[in-house]
């Protein structure tokens, strides 16, 4: 069904309808856990979902992929395509309190998982893991720049515009060095104002700079007055997710 149809703004708007009659009725926080794999960049690990169970929360999860958000095969390339539900989410579901990201190799660990993430999250604007291999922001870019000829890192940003993105950053703020690095596979963030311009504008410098999204998440992070909760665990062995790797 195409968005733009009507069938489709009728379908919405009777969901959006019920959806507010249904947290009229209840106490929970809705959390929206999401993750994407456009044209199949990742094995797929959706069979492997662990259902949440919770008393203070209520968690839906979904998993798209090309047939349930299809390529745009005339305008953008599927990994800038899978950016939108990353960075985009309170756009394409508006209803829900927070967001649980975890890129396509990712899955959640146990039944409490959403909830673990909700604590951390309820008295900050977002949730995010500390890099496991680098501390400051300026170490991601030398680290692009060394090992620019490797084929993990060719197949994936050729001809990006990074060292323009370095440039721009690193004249425009005054502690670019001391910019701290994040591991960006899994985050969770508060539906707030604050929140949709800093996403906005991530999506913006994928486009504009480099799908490489952590160079750019924390040069704009730095720019907001935005609460976050680190997680000092490496993203590739906690308690929280399990990554399967590519």
């Amino acid at each position: 069904m195409f968005q733009g149809s009507i069938y489709y703004d009728v379908y919405r708007a009777l969901f959006l309808y019920a959806t507010n009659i249904q947290k009229s009725m209840t106490n929970k926080i809705r959390i929206l856990h999401i993750s994407a794999n456009t044209n199949s960049h990742s094995k797929n690990y959706n069979e492997r979902h662990v259902n949440q169970i919770s008393d203070i929360i209520e968690c839906d999860s979904i998993y798209l992929d090309d047939t349930t958000f299809p390529p745009r095969i005339n305008s953008l390339h599927s990994r800038l395509q899978a950016k939108i539900p990353k960075m985009l989410a309170f756009e394409l579901y508006p209803e829900y309190d927070y967001y649980l990201w975890t890129d396509a190799n990712i899955t959640l660990k146990t039944t409490s998982t959403v909830e673990d993430f909700y604590n951390l999250c309820r008295n900050k604007d977002m949730v995010l893991f500390k890099h496991n291999s680098r501390e400051f922001l300026h170490e991601e870019f030398s680290f692009m720049f060394d090992n620019k000829d490797v084929p993990y890192l060719q197949e994936r940003y050729l001809n990006e515009s990074i060292e323009e993105q370095y440039l721009v950053y690193s004249k425009s703020c005054n502690i670019f060095n001391e910019i701290p690095l994040y591991a960006l596979g899994c985050f969770m963030y508060k539906n707030t104002d604050s929140i949709h311009r800093l996403m906005r504008d991530w999506y913006y410098h994928n486009a504009r700079y480099s799908i490489q999204d952590q160079l750019s998440f924390p040069y704009l992070l730095n720019n907001f007055d935005i609460s976050v909760k680190t997680i000092c665990e490496c993203i590739t062995d906690n308690s929280y997710i399990t990554y399967w790797g590519y």
